[in-house]
């Protein structure tokens, strides 16, 4: 499973690990991308992808939340696939495991449930209930 960083390379955006204070994972000032060099390979990719969808936007600096909340949703739907999810969810015994199943973090996963359809976020219910 990719980074993000072949991606990155394409566009021209240099990735770069660090240690970022706080609770910050991730940043950029639209040339350069800067996580925290403790994330997972899971949590990386998920944050590469969310800046990634930050500097093709024009984005140089920390945005309003409902920008965020746009752009997280963009990026959860760049790293998790429908037929990835439908696949796992019988087996998958909590939120939790099926994310790591898909490779997205729990926050990613439930941004992209969060936004689709509500028809089909009850199939995706009944489908992940049905083996739990």
């Amino acid at each position: 499973m990719d980074s993000g960083e072949r991606l990155a390379a394409e566009l021209g955006v240099r990735v770069v690990a660090t240690r970022l204070p706080g609770l910050l994972v991730a940043a950029t000032d639209g040339r350069t991308i800067y996580y925290d060099e403790r994330l997972t390979l899971r949590e990386k990719r998920c944050a590469i992808t969310h800046e990634l969808v930050h500097i093709e936007a024009g984005h140089r600096e920390c945005q309003p939340p409902a920008v965020e909340r746009k752009v997280r949703v963009l990026a959860a739907h760049r790293l998790v696939s429908w037929e990835a999810v439908w696949e796992h969810a019988p087996w998958a015994n909590s939120i939790d495991e099926l994310a790591e199943d898909v490779m997205v973090t729990k926050s990613v996963l439930s941004d992209w449930i969060a936004s689709l359809p509500a028809e089909t976020r009850m199939a995706l219910q009944r489908r992940f209930e049905c083996s739990n």
